[in-house]
């Protein structure tokens, strides 16, 4: 199981104090926030790829030729 993934889905004790179940929460926040961090970073690396780096390797006949036809 991924750590990210561990982080989001803990559970608190049921017998945890307030403080334990606001650290919880925090973990929690944390981990959504990296993960959406990571999203982003992955988003621009492709659109980065799609538009300066792929059209260099191919020419654009060769990029479309293999797209479907609607």
């Amino acid at each position: 199981m991924d750590p990210l993934e561990k982080t989001v889905t803990n559970k608190t004790k049921p017998d945890a104090v307030k403080q334990e179940v606001d650290r919880n929460e925090d973990m929690i926040r944390s981990a959504l926030r990296a993960i959406d961090s990571l999203n982003r970073i992955k988003y621009v690396f492709l659109t980065f790829w799609i538009f300066f780096l792929l059209p260099t390797r191919f020419s654009c006949q060769q990029l479309f030729s293999s797209l479907p036809l609607i």
